[in-house]
């Protein structure tokens, strides 16, 4: 701890004179020394079970202190990293308050998970979260140490997904497809898909896959940047074709957008300000001979 704060305080000095680059390591460093030291860690780093109605079971894990210090620390459960939203299973879950690790040791640490006889068919999500409490009331917590649990309600199981919004804009020389879809379902899904910009005549422009899993009740949204064509003139048609879940339902979304590429407005401009001033000069001409 002393060798790492030493040469961070070095490092700080040597480089004042750089300017603002100074700041820019600065918060870097800052940001690097506090989970150096922290040293707590916790395995495994994620559990999931799937359980009936009515039934317990115990997820085991281990807490390693692996500085020179005793530390003592809280446990408590979360729906994510905001300590102040408690998780919605909570009532289900049985652990210990505090624990106390002796310097360069490890600890079991027992979860028990009781499900009530009410409890629906269904993903559901809580986090361990593992808070240190230092000095004066002070609170740190080592985000490493927010270990998701996933309970699986056991019985009939809807997979739902949906396309909640699609929407395609022109924004700084770029074309934007802004996707967002949404779990309606009951568990977590895994979705596969692509999107694509075609032109009016079929052929692909842009085109780039999504993988990823959709925890149930929760929205996922991506932003597609494709880079414009620099002649083109007509529509564009944006798709989106994906399938998901253990049953590969299909869902798809397409929208047509039509577009000017930005050398076609210029020359374009330029030829209708060209006519203008001929049509100008002509009527110039025209009433000078009249006269």
């Amino acid at each position: 701890m002393e060798y790492i704060a030493m040469l961070y305080f070095q490092l700080s000095l040597s480089i004042l004179s750089m300017r603002y680059y100074y700041f820019i390591f600065l918060f870097i460093f800052s940001s690097i020394l506090p989970f150096s030291a922290y040293a707590l860690s916790i395995e495994p780093t994620g559990y999931r079970a799937i359980l009936e109605p009515n039934t317990a079971e115990e997820f085991i894990f281990t807490l390693e202190n692996s500085t020179e210090q005793t530390r003592t620390v809280t446990l408590l459960t979360a729906d994510g990293f905001d300590i102040l939203t408690p998780s919605s299973i909570s009532s289900w879950m049985q652990f210990p308050e505090s624990v106390t690790l002796p310097p360069n040791s490890t600890t079991p640490i027992v979860i028990g998970v009781t499900t009530p006889i009410s409890a629906l068919p269904g993903d559901n999500y809580s986090y361990l979260i593992v808070q240190e409490t230092q000095g004066a009331g002070a609170v740190a917590i080592a985000p490493e140490l927010g270990v998701p649990l996933t309970i699986t309600i056991a019985g009939e199981i809807q997979e739902r997904l949906e396309v909640t919004s699609f929407d395609v804009s022109i924004s700084d020389r770029e074309l934007l497809a802004e996707l967002s879809l949404s779990n309606t379902g009951m568990v977590e899904v895994p979705i596969s898909g692509t999107v694509v910009f075609k032109d009016s005549a079929g052929t692909i422009l842009f085109e780039e896959s999504l993988q990823r899993s959709i925890r149930a009740s929760d929205t996922h949204s991506e932003t597609y940047r494709a880079p414009l064509p620099r002649w083109y003139v007509g529509y564009v048609n944006v798709s989106f074709l994906g399938t998901y879940g253990v049953f590969s339902e299909q869902i798809s979304t397409t929208l047509r957008l039509w577009y000017v590429a930005p050398l076609v407005q210029g020359v374009m401009g330029g030829i209708i300000l060209l006519m203008l001033l001929c049509i100008y000069f002509y009527n110039k001409k025209r009433r000078l001979y009249v006269k």
